[in-house]
């Protein structure tokens, strides 16, 4: 008689536990992926490079002397590495140097009309050295200054 409780206990719980999953898996079915709408473009920017890091470049592409404002753009490089075109490697970049920079921008949209966007950087091509600056005349001045002051 107990072997027959138990028989029928254990029946009862392979029946829960079978509609349980069945159950999971009905939603995780029922549960489809967002669809994600991806556009790729190549771009390009031209300018004077303002930093680089191992991962990235930053490039500041216009100035409005006038107002003091510049635009700058921040690029990482894209995962499958960097090209560099008229030099041999990044290294050899510096500070104030022109470049035009190739990279690929993409956009995701997701259903709800989401938007992401990333851009990586895929090529650079040197330009031109950057300028070379001279000591300015008005840092320096022609009389030692005194504790009192200027004349």
């Amino acid at each position: 008689m107990n072997t027959q409780k138990n028989f029928l206990r254990l029946i009862l719980v392979a029946m829960m536990v079978l509609s349980f999953t069945g159950l999971v898996l009905a939603q995780e079915k029922g549960q489809q992926k967002p669809k994600v709408k991806t556009t790729s473009e190549m771009k390009g920017i031209e300018g004077e490079i303002s930093g680089m890091t191992k991962r990235s470049i930053s490039i500041v592409y216009s100035r409005d002397n006038q107002k003091g404002i510049e635009y700058e753009m921040l690029l990482p490089f894209a995962k499958e590495g960097i090209k560099v075109e008229h030099k041999k490697n990044l290294s050899e970049l510096a500070q104030g140097d022109t470049v035009r920079v190739s990279y690929e921008e993409v956009i995701e949209e997701n259903e709800q009309g989401e938007k992401k966007e990333g851009r990586r950087a895929k090529v650079i091509s040197f330009i031109r050295a950057a300028e070379k600056k001279t000591d300015s005349q008005a840092l320096v001045s022609e009389e030692p200054l005194t504790l009192k002051g200027t004349k």
